[in-house]
Order: structure tokens, then C-alpha cells, then sequence
């Protein structure tokens, strides 16, 4: 699995405001992430702190998500104001619900069994936003490993799937994985009808 220092959260974030015409190191971006009080776990971040960080850029950000755990959080957060009895995680997570709801941005859940997938992007897109998506390592790439990842999907003319990705390990992987060759051809020949999971939708300005 791809290192710390190497946190795909972050590295989409930089990709999305690059995009969205705002240049920052990554450097600068951890060193933001941490002044916000948080910390990266040996997991990464989460979707919520990825969402949270577009918004601090003062951008309308739309968390998608079809995380029970989040969901949990959620009505915590709308039924109690105390965070008495609750774990370390579930503090970090609150707080970083909180921080996005006070900066405008939104969190939104699947009804029964509807699920998010690659309409939900393409819609994003032709509505002029970046979007981030998290994407499962094994189904992705082919890696007999249990991690997700962050892309970049945005908007291109004449692209089969109907958006361009900008994934950040393209380059980088090939460093951790001998095979890492092969990963990125899984990778480009991903079936995007099959995927399914969390998306934050970033709209420029």
C-alpha cells in the first residue's frame, strides 16, 4: 500500500485545485489538513475530510456517500449537541461534519437501495464540476490488496467513458509495485458501469 507521505486524499485535492485554477504544494496542503486539527491515519483520510478540505477553498462541495458509518455520525450530529461517550473516531468524524455543514457544503446518503455510480459523475460533470471519486484498489487496478483510492474525474470531449481521470499514483505507483504496468492498464480499462461508491462533487466559481 501506497505510504503516508504519499496520501492519495490529499494528492486528489491538489489535482481538483489545480484544476479549478488554485496552485498549492503538496506540502502546503498537509500542513493546511493539520492546522485544521486533524490528523492522517495509517488508513488515509476519509471522504468527509477530502469533502471538508475542497470547502475550506470556499468551493460548493457535495459529499456523496453510501458510508453507514457516516450516516451514523450524521444523526448523531442532528439529534445531540454533546459528544459525551463517544470514541476518539467518532469526535474527529463530527468534527469534521460540523466544519463542512458551517462552510455551506453538503452530505448526502442513497434512499433503500439506490446506489451512487457513473451517471451520478457524468451529471456532476456536465454541470461544470471537479469531482472526486474513490475507487476500490482490487476492482481498480487488479491489486490483491484491501485500500481504496481517490481520482480525479473532470470533464473531456471525446472520452469513452464520458469524463477524463486524473489519478495521482500513475507515475508514483511504479515505485512501490514491480508490476505497477499492469495495474494502470486494469486501471484504463475499468468497466465504470460496475463501479460504485463515495463522490464528492467540487463546482467552480
Amino acid at each position: 500500500m501506497i505510504e503516508e507521505e504519499l496520501n492519495c486524499g490529499l494528492l486528489a485535492i491538489k489535482d481538483a485545485l489545480l484544476i479549478l485554477k488554485i496552485k498549492i504544494t503538496y506540502e502546503e496542503l498537509r500542513n493546511h489538513y493539520f492546522n485544521l486539527g486533524f490528523k492522517i491515519h495509517d488508513f488515509g483520510i476519509s471522504s468527509i475530510h477530502v469533502a471538508l478540505l475542497a470547502s475550506t477553498f470556499n468551493f460548493a462541495t457535495n459529499l456523496k456517500t453510501t458510508s453507514a458509518w457516516l450516516k451514523e455520525i450524521y444523526e448523531v450530529n442532528n439529534k445531540f449537541k454533546s459528544e459525551i461517550n463517544l470514541s476518539d473516531d467518532c469526535k474527529d468524524t463530527l468534527k469534521a461534519l460540523r466544519l463542512l455543514i458551517n462552510l455551506g457544503g453538503k452530505i448526502s446518503f442513497p434512499k433503500g437501495r439506490e446506489r451512487i455510480k457513473v451517471d451520478d459523475i457524468i451529471c456532476a460533470i456536465n454541470h461544470g464540476s471537479v469531482v472526486i471519486v474513490c475507487v476500490n484498489a482490487r476492482q481498480y487496478y487488479g491489486i490483491n490488496e484491501k485500500w481504496n483510492h481517490y481520482i480525479i474525474a473532470h470533464s473531456k470531449k471525446n472520452c469513452e467513458s464520458g469524463f477524463a481521470v486524473i489519478d495521482s499514483l500513475e507515475n508514483l505507483g511504479k515505485g512501490f509495485y514491480p508490476e505497477w504496468n499492469k495495474y494502470i492498464k486494469n486501471a484504463k480499462r475499468f468497466n465504470w458501469s460496475k463501479w460504485s461508491g463515495d463522490m464528492i462533487e467540487i463546482k467552480g466559481q
